[in-house]
C-alpha cells in the first residue's frame, strides 16, 4: 500500500509537470506567432514605402529608357544579349543596391533591429510586345521575363522569413521592379521581444521544478524512514533471537544427564548463558538509546581486547546454536599481537553476521576458516567459507542497504539485505576496512583490516 501511494504521488507530480510544460509551450508558441505577425504588419508598409521612394527618386528615366530601348532593339545572341541587358539595368538602378541600409534605418526608428538580406530583379509585364514578338518570331530566341539585378533570389526563397515587394514604374511600356527580402536573424529579435515572458515562465518552471524535486525527495525520504523503521524492528528481532536461541539451547543441554556428569561442559554452557545474557542486556540498552537519540550513528565503547579470545567466544556461541547444521569452524590464529581496540558488542554483531551468511548461503557440510595475521600498521582478520560465492557483478553492491544477491532457490533465505550493510557500518566506525574476494561456487573470503590506533 505504501509503495502504491508513493508511486501514485510521483505519477501525479510528473503529469502535473508535463501539463504545465505543454501550457507554457502553447503560450510561448502563440506569443511568438503574434509577435511575428505584428512584425509583418509593421515592417511590410515600411519596406514597400522605402523601396518605392528609392526606385522613383534615384533612377534616371530618360537615360534608362533610351539605353533599355536600344538594348531591346539591337540584334544579339541570347546569352550575349542577356548580359548586355543585365549590365545596362544594373547601371541604371545601381543606387537601389543600398536598399537594405535605408530599410534597416527605417525599421530601427520603429524599434525593429534585425539583419536584412535582399535581392532585386526587374520583371517584364507587357514590355514592347510588338518588338518582343517580332524578335522571337524572326530569330526564334527568348527574351527573359525576369532579370536579376542584385542578390540571390533563389537562396532567399528557401528561407522561412521570405517576403516579396513589387513597385511598378513607367519605363517604355511597363515593367515591375521587385524586391525579395529576408530577415535571417528575425527569430533573435522576436525572442528578445518575448524576454520578459520567457524569464517569467523560466522562473515559474524553476520554482515548480524545485517544488517537484523537494516533494519527490520528501516522499522518498518518508519511504526510507518507514523502511528504516521496519528494518530496525527486523534487525532488533534478529539481534534478540540469536542470544535467546543460544540461551535456550544451552539451557536444554544443561538438562541432559551426560552433560550434568561433565563439570567442564556445565561450566562452558553456564558461561555461554552469561555471555548471551549480557548481550541481551546490551541489545536492550542500545534499543533504548536509539529510541531516545533517534540517530543512526554508532557510538563505540572502545576497549583493548584480545581478538583471538573474542573470536573463540563468538565461534563457541555460534556453534552452540548450529550443532544440528553440520558446521565446522577452524581457527588459524597467526597474529603474534592480537590486542586491539574494539567495541566488543558491535564487533561481535559484525562477526555473527558474517558467520550467519556463511552458513545460510551454503550447503552442508559448511566449512569456515578464520585466520589472523599482523602487518606493521594493521591486524588482518580473514573469514573464508565454502559457500555458493558472490557473482562479480554484485560484489560492489553487497554492502548497500537492502541489496540482496539473487541465487535461485537460495534467494528464499530470509533477510532484508541488512546483514552486510550493518557489518560495513560497524567496520567503518572502527576506522577499519572490509574487502571481499569471491567467485561463484568457490566460496567467499571477507578480509577486515583493523588499524592498531
Amino acid at each position: 500500500m505504501q509503495k502504491n501511494r508513493v508511486r501514485n504521488s510521483l505519477i501525479l507530480l510528473i503529469v502535473s509537470i508535463i501539463v504545465f510544460g505543454a501550457i507554457a509551450f502553447y503560450l510561448l508558441y502563440n506569443t511568438y506567432k503574434l509577435e511575428y505577425n505584428k512584425f509583418k504588419f509593421t515592417s511590410n508598409p515600411i519596406v514597400s514605402s522605402e523601396f518605392f521612394k528609392l526606385a522613383m527618386n534615384n533612377v534616371s528615366m530618360d537615360e534608362s529608357t533610351s539605353e533599355f530601348d536600344s538594348v531591346l532593339n539591337a540584334p544579339f545572341q541570347s546569352d550575349t544579349g542577356h548580359n548586355i541587358l543585365s549590365t545596362t539595368l544594373k547601371n541604371a538602378f545601381s543606387s537601389i543596391s543600398q536598399i537594405d541600409t535605408l530599410i534597416g534605418s527605417a525599421l530601427l526608428e520603429r524599434g525593429i533591429n534585425t539583419k536584412i538580406d535582399f535581392a532585386i530583379s526587374i520583371l517584364n509585364l507587357d514590355i514592347n510586345s510588338h518588338i518582343k514578338g517580332e524578335y522571337v518570331q524572326e530569330n526564334n530566341k527568348h527574351i527573359p521575363d525576369e532579370i536579376l539585378l542584385f542578390g540571390n533570389k533563389e537562396r532567399l526563397k528557401d528561407n522561412p522569413n521570405f517576403y516579396f515587394h513589387g513597385s511598378r514604374i513607367k519605363l517604355l511600356d511597363y515593367y515591375e521592379l521587385r524586391l525579395y527580402i529576408d530577415y535571417p536573424d528575425l527569430w533573435k529579435y522576436l525572442i528578445f521581444k518575448m524576454k520578459w515572458l520567457i524569464i517569467g515562465i523560466t522562473c515559474v518552471t524553476l520554482i515548480i521544478s524545485g517544488f517537484f524535486i523537494y516533494t519527490t525527495l520528501t516522499i522518498i525520504k518518508q519511504k526510507k524512514l518507514a523502511d528504516i523503521k521496519n528494518d530496525f524492528i527486523n534487525n532488533i528481532t534478529h539481534e534478540l533471537n540469536t542470544p535467546i536461541s543460544t540461551i535456550r539451547v544451552a539451557g536444554q543441554n544443561l538438562l541432559k544427564e551426560e552433560i550434568k556428569q561433565n563439570p567442564d561442559l556445565v561450566n562452558d554452557l553456564a558461561l555461554t548463558i552469561i555471555r548471551q545474557n549480557k548481550r541481551l542486556q546490551k541489545t536492550v540498552s542500545k534499543v533504548m538509546e536509539a529510541s531516545l537519540n533517534d540517530t543512526e550513528l554508532i557510538n563505540l565503547n572502545l576497549e583493548v581486547s584480545s581478538l583471538h579470545k573474542l573470536l573463540t567466544e563468538i565461534t563457541t556461541d555460534f556453534l552452540t546454536t548450529h550443532k544440528d547444521n553440520d558446521v565446522q569452524i577452524n581457527h588459524h590464529f597467526n597474529a603474534q599481537n592480537d590486542l586491539i581496540k574494539l567495541d566488543v558488542f558491535y564487533f561481535t554483531s559484525a562477526i555473527f553476521n558474517l558467520l550467519d551468511n556463511a552458513t545460510k548461503y551454503n550447503e552442508p557440510p559448511v566449512k569456515i576458516q578464520i585466520s589472523t595475521k599482523n602487518t606493521v600498521e594493521k591486524l588482518i582478520l580473514k573469514i573464508q567459507d565454502n559457500g555458493i560465492g558472490i557473482p562479480a557483478k554484485d560484489q560492489t553492491l553487497i554492502f548497500d542497504k537492502f541489496y540482496r544477491v539473487a541465487h535461485g532457490n537460495i534467494h528464499g533465505v530470509k533477510g532484508l539485505g541488512l546483514g552486510l550493510y550493518i557489518v560495513k557500518q560497524i567496520v567503518k566506525a572502527h576506522h577499519a576496512q572490509i574487502k571481499l574476494i569471491s567467485k561463484t561456487d568457490e566460496g567467499s573470503t571477507f578480509i577486515i583490516e583493523i588499524p592498531y590506533s
